[in-house]
């Protein structure tokens, strides 16, 4: 069996992230609840209207889900919303042992569409460790390569969804730059440079995207939601990213109602 496992992770490196997730969350919930926090009660302000209880709860359903193929409403609020239900009535360790029971069982788990399930899962379990930590108010969080991952699958996510739902429109390209590392850009050709419209002579005219300098962390959960439109305005940016988030942004991505400091109450 464990030549097997191994075998999947070779292929999926996401796998044994994600399991690596789960153990630092059980670890985090059983933590906060020792030391008074009351984790699994407490409101998660990144998702308000769940508390950590729900959260959990959540991370658990879609697990199951992928282990009985109910993939049909993926990352609906319904679909979301059952999970939460299902699971409510769990205590804490039944909770983290039904969700270490659904990883378990996953195996070889694969959907015609989606693939396997091992990136959807980090992907999603990733930022709710992050969501986690900050509720707990006890600090820390993801550690580095784990967010590093998960980024990288974030700007995927935006590439194919934001670029793709913006043909025909003007989407003005954005350049990621994280000062210490690298740059990432989201655009159509994925390049730091893109095309501007032909000038009034027809001769093309290079021009660089919208740019934002942070920190990967900071750019990560601006891309997944976790910063309001005045937080990301105060990051360090080329020019006004109001073409960038004053648009309809397609499914899954939303920006924070509150800051982030306020979001603690």
């Amino acid at each position: 069996m464990s030549g097997d496992v191994d075998a999947v992770s070779r292929l999926d490196p996401c796998r044994p992230l994600y399991v690596e997730v789960v153990d630092r969350i059980e670890a985090l919930a059983g933590r906060a609840d020792v030391l008074g926090g009351g984790l699994v009660d407490r409101l998660v302000p990144a998702c308000p209207s769940w508390t950590g209880r729900d959260l959990l709860g959540h991370l658990t359903g879609i697990a199951q889900d992928w282990v009985a193929g109910r993939l049909d409403s993926y990352a609906s609020t319904h679909w979301t919303a059952e999970h939460v239900a299902r699971n409510a009535q769990l205590s804490l360790p039944d909770l983290m042992a039904a969700w270490r029971t659904a990883v378990g069982e996953l195996g070889t788990t694969h959907h015609p569409q989606l693939g396997a399930p091992w990136r959807w899962l980090f992907g999603d379990a990733s930022i709710h460790e992050a969501d986690l930590y900050e509720a707990s108010g006890l600090g820390g969080g993801p550690p580095e390569p784990a967010i590093q991952v998960a980024f990288g699958q974030i700007v995927g996510r935006w590439r194919h969804e934001v670029v793709g739902a913006s043909a025909g429109s003007r989407w003005p390209g954005l350049l990621l730059v994280d000062p210490a590392r690298r740059s990432w850009s989201i655009d159509s050709d994925h390049t730091a440079e893109r095309r501007a419209p032909e000038a009034p002579d027809r001769s093309p005219v290079a021009v660089s995207p919208l740019s934002v300098k942070a920190p990967v962390q900071e750019l990560w959960r601006m891309l997944t939601g976790r910063l309001s439109l005045d937080e990301i305005r105060a990051l360090d940016w080329s020019d006004d990213p109001s073409p960038v988030f004053d648009r309809a942004l397609p499914f899954p991505f939303r920006l924070a109602v509150r800051d982030a400091l306020s979001r603690t109450d």
